[in-house]
């Protein structure tokens, strides 16, 4: 649940306001879910060419490789993902959406 914030409301003058932050939850999850998407897609292509140089050190090698090049592209991929998301949720909060909700009269602003 989100903190109380040191706001009032413009209808009914309440100090009972929340922030709210709806567009950039949301952002940071699709983000999020398509940074990963397209970072282990991308870390596969590389390991397949990485597979042909690491040829070398055996079939262990390259499978453990290729597995751990896709998991830290799906991690790395993500976490950017879900920072760029967040960032455009921040702009549709304030601009779109509202960033703060009046808890007793249900006004949703944004200051």
């Amino acid at each position: 649940m989100p903190q109380p914030f040191d706001q009032l409301c413009p209808v009914c003058h309440s100090p009972n306001v929340e922030r709210r932050a709806i567009g950039q939850r949301t952002g940071c999850v699709a983000g999020g879910v398509a940074g990963a998407a397209l970072g282990a897609s991308g870390a596969l292509s590389g390991a397949e060419a990485g597979a042909l140089v690491g040829a070398v050190g055996g079939p262990v090698g390259i499978a453990l490789g290729s597995l751990a090049g896709a998991v830290l592209g799906g991690l790395f991929g993500g976490a950017a993902g879900c920072a760029a998301g967040s960032k455009v949720g921040e702009v549709v909060d304030q601009r779109y959406l509202g960033t703060h909700a009046c808890q007793d009269c249900g006004h949703v602003f944004t200051p």
